[in-house]
């Protein structure tokens, strides 16, 4: 019996039923065609293992390439961190619905990366086999990493080389560009003009200056802050920002993966008291390069070119090539003046030169006219020492000084005059 659509029931007769063919069915088909089956895994709901993997740090240095850059990468609720290079292939595997990091192969892996921009991303894959060796699934995804980097400040540092430079880097005193190189530096100096200058204290006493602008690299090398065209396998420095009022400094360990930012102020600058009418006074010209003068209460004899410098104890001038390089490093330090020559102004002869204050971070045009009226002349050098010591003579014999003080004496009575320019000479 069977129903036709329009759900008219028939009936079939015996004689019907015996002459319906029966189904005859082709079993070794079975399995092919269109309901074919496979051992294999069409897709599979991807895990969401990207949730999991944290980028705890990466090696930020400038001198990093893609290809040697260090990820430290971790797993939530795992305590073991791996560093990995981009495109090392890692296998994970689940212990008590945790991920954890696997020494074995396992069906699980990732891929951490690094593009263009030296961003990191991961490449995630699933691999099943069957027991056979057969594939039976192999899908892999790529998506972006999370990242769980520390805060600046929340790092500890391990390297002890990074935490003898950061010591070193907080100890330097940030001053302006040194204004003896403009004008007198030549080409040894040349390219120091304009650049800011970081002093550090020297153990032997003096001081060591790096001359520095933006994005300068250093390295941390034999104690001290340097730079060297090989970078590898040392701590690193970069000057990442400079304004009018702060210097900043990015420091990395080296690896890369441990960083610290080092900020300086630019140091307060003591003003000079000097004035040029009241530092220089009885000027006297020689010749047509030289000059004498009192400084400091003391007459020294200037030629074009010299240096002085102003010491605690007096203004010392700068007599041999030594001394110079003392006091371009600042060995030998404080106020400079360098006296130019005597220049004709208008007929008139011109004291010239330029003064530096302590740290030569000023200078001044020094140009101070010489008296008229023929004071500036020089009168006749007058030698006014002995070139041998007076001896004292025997008590029992006059004094030959006092003998010719008498006689001078004497002789200025009858004169009715004093005594002048008289000059003492030891006779035996």
């Amino acid at each position: 019996m069977f129903l036709l659509p329009d759900c008219t029931m028939f009936v079939l007769d015996e004689k019907e039923k015996a002459s319906t063919p029966p189904l005859q069915l082709e079993y070794a088909t079975i399995g092919t065609g269109a309901l074919a089956l496979k051992s294999t895994i069409h897709h599979l709901p991807f895990p969401k293992i990207h949730e999991e993997i944290v980028l705890l740090r990466k090696n930020t240095r400038p001198d990093v390439s893609p290809h040697t850059m260090l990820l430290h990468i971790g797993l939530k609720g795992c305590d073991t961190t791996l560093l990995a290079t981009p495109g090392q292939k890692l296998y994970l595997a689940y212990e008590k619905q945790n991920l954890h990091f696997s020494s074995a192969t396992t069906p699980i892996w990732i891929k951490p990366c690094i593009n263009a921009q030296l961003e990191a991303y991961l490449e995630i894959g699933v691999c099943l086999l069957s027991e056979a060796g057969e594939l039976l699934l192999n899908e892999t995804q790529t998506c972006a990493m999370h990242h769980s980097l520390q805060k600046e400040g929340m790092q500890k540092i391990h390297s002890s080389m990074l935490q003898e430079g950061i010591a070193m880097m907080k100890k330097g005193k940030w001053w302006p560009p040194d204004c003896l190189f403009e004008t007198y530096g030549g080409e040894k100096y040349k390219s120091y003009i304009g650049m800011e200058r970081l002093q550090f204290e020297q153990p032997e006493g003096g001081y060591r200056f790096l001359y520095v602008k933006k994005d300068d690299l250093f390295v941390w090398k034999d104690g001290e802050w340097q730079s060297s065209t090989i970078t590898q396998s040392y701590p690193m420095a970069k000057l990442t920002h400079i304004s009018p009022y702060k210097m900043e400094w990015t420091l990395w360990d080296e690896t890369g993966l441990e960083q610290v930012k080092v900020i300086h102020a630019k140091e307060d600058i003591e003003k000079s008291s000097w004035r040029a009418e009241e530092l220089f006074t009885q000027m006297r010209q020689r010749t047509t390069s030289q000059v004498s003068c009192h400084i400091g209460g003391k007459m020294k004899v200037l030629k074009k070119g010299d240096w002085l410098i102003h010491l605690p104890t007096d203004w010392h001038i700068v007599k041999s090539a030594q001394e110079m390089h003392e006091v371009v490093n600042f060995t030998m330090q404080g106020e400079l003046f360098v006296f130019d020559g005597i220049e004709k102004v208008e007929g008139k002869s011109v004291f010239c030169g330029t003064f530096f204050n302590k740290v030569r971070s000023q200078m001044l045009d020094i140009k101070i006219p010489f008296a008229q009226g023929g004071k500036n002349e020089h009168p006749p050098f007058i030698k006014k020492s002995l070139n041998t010591p007076i001896k004292q003579p025997p008590p029992d014999e006059p004094s030959i000084h006092k003998q010719q003080l008498k006689r001078a004496y004497q002789k200025s009575r009858k004169r009715q005059q004093p005594v002048e320019n008289h000059e003492m000479v030891d006779k035996k």
